[in-house]
């Protein structure tokens, strides 16, 4: 994701805003956010299931690591119940949960 981009739905949305912060809104209202600046970002979900902001020189500026150390394809989801959580891919019918982004409170 790039400054600009977003994920949404419902009355949520995560926007990695053009000032390079990570922001959640429910409803217009800010509800968390990563309270980043640099000149350039990107977020970046990795084969490891961790979510990481890094500036444009790679940087890490934020990150939340999953529970899962395997290598793979994850899914950055926003569920509506306003929960932002990693999952893997299904494996026989069962998906996992790997990473959940707490949402509730602004840092």
């Amino acid at each position: 994701m790039y400054p600009g981009e977003f994920l949404k739905y419902q009355d949520y949305l995560l926007m990695l805003q053009l000032d390079f912060n990570l922001v959640f809104y429910d409803k217009s209202k800010k509800i968390w956010s990563t309270e980043t600046n640099a000149s350039s970002c990107s977020l970046e979900l990795k084969t490891t299931g961790e979510l990481v902001l890094s500036s444009g020189s790679r940087q890490s500026m934020w990150s939340k690591s999953g529970r899962s150390p395997k290598l793979g394809k994850y899914v950055l989801v926003l569920q509506e119940d306003r929960n932002l959580v990693v999952w893997t891919p299904s494996v026989g019918n069962q998906d996992q949960l790997v990473n959940h982004i707490p949402t509730s409170h602004t840092n």
